[in-house]
């Protein structure tokens, strides 16, 4: 059965060196009333609002950060600049000023487009908490390429652990993730919301977003139905989870015209999703995001 070891983020605040990196004042752009602003920004606000709703009953899922209409849009532009902090060509190049907000406000983008963002290296170290797209292709069987949403406080090293796991690997043998990793030819790393490091705090909910945009849940964990596997409470949670907020998403689509990802977009050009575990309820960040 299929399971993902996920390498989370574990971050004591006081561990951040803020005065090198202090909160900047965040001008709200998004106008929640204006019909005419972009599919992305309506979207990315639109889920916020909507995941806390879903969230509203739970005693436990609670923050300070989401509790009023002003901190949840806060929240969805601190998402927005950080899709829009990335560029479609590396900083050298003159006049780059095309972000990742451009590609996705047209209605035919693709994973190919996606590809043509500059690449994640090794050697990459950033002052930014990036949240990112793995994309594998070049499979044996010719199959499309599949896509893991994921995010790293150490972009370059967490590049380096992606593409050194190996068939003999008892930690990663039975992740969907890694499975798909073992049998592509290719796989490369993008930039898809990159936040300040005093922005912690939103980072499992940023990552929430962009799993739900691209709609990498993977299909083993939404028809999970082995009660007799050893893992079986867990995972039937898992699957709870992700047909629950799929759910939020589909409808928050239906609402902006989104065109969805792997699941609802037959023309993004991959149709698997990687992510099994939801990041806001992750084990290891939920108590980081939702208690008081």
């Amino acid at each position: 059965m299929h399971s993902v070891f996920e390498i989370g983020i574990f971050v004591r605040r006081e561990a951040l060196d803020h005065d090198l990196h202090p909160p900047q004042a965040i001008h709200i752009e998004i106008n929640v009333n204006n019909d005419d602003a972009d599919v992305v920004t309506q979207t990315i606000f639109q889920l916020v609002e909507e995941i806390c709703e879903y969230f509203k009953d739970d005693q436990n899922a609670y923050s300070s950060i989401f509790d009023t209409p002003e901190k949840r849009l806060l929240v969805a532009q601190k998402i927005y600049n950080g899709m829009k902090r990335v560029k479609v060509l590396p900083d050298y190049v003159d006049d780059n000023t095309e972000t990742l907000i451009e590609i996705l406000t047209n209605p035919d983008f693709c994973i190919s487009d996606i590809c043509k963002l500059r690449r994640v290296e090794i050697t990459d170290v950033l002052n930014l908490i990036v949240n990112y797209l793995m994309v594998y292709s070049d499979f044996p069987d010719a199959r499309d390429p599949e896509i893991y949403d994921g995010k790293s406080l150490q972009i370059g090293y967490r590049l380096e652990t992606h593409q050194s796991i190996t068939a003999s690997d008892i930690r990663f043998q039975q992740s969907v993730h890694y499975q798909s990793a073992r049998e592509a030819g290719e796989c490369h790393m993008y930039h898809v919301c990159d936040l300040e490091y005093h922005d912690v705090d939103i980072v499992p909910f940023a990552e929430q977003i962009t799993v739900l945009l691209f709609e990498t849940i993977n299909n083993s964990v939404l028809d999970f139905h082995n009660y007799n596997h050893p893992q079986a409470g867990e995972f039937t949670a898992d699957r709870e989870f992700a047909k629950g907020l799929l759910g939020v998403a589909q409808h928050v689509f239906a609402n902006t015209g989104w065109p969805g990802g792997c699941i609802s977009n037959a023309s993004l050009g991959a149709s698997v999703g990687l992510n099994w575990k939801m990041p806001v309820v992750q084990h290891d960040v939920k108590r980081l995001l939702w208690n008081k």
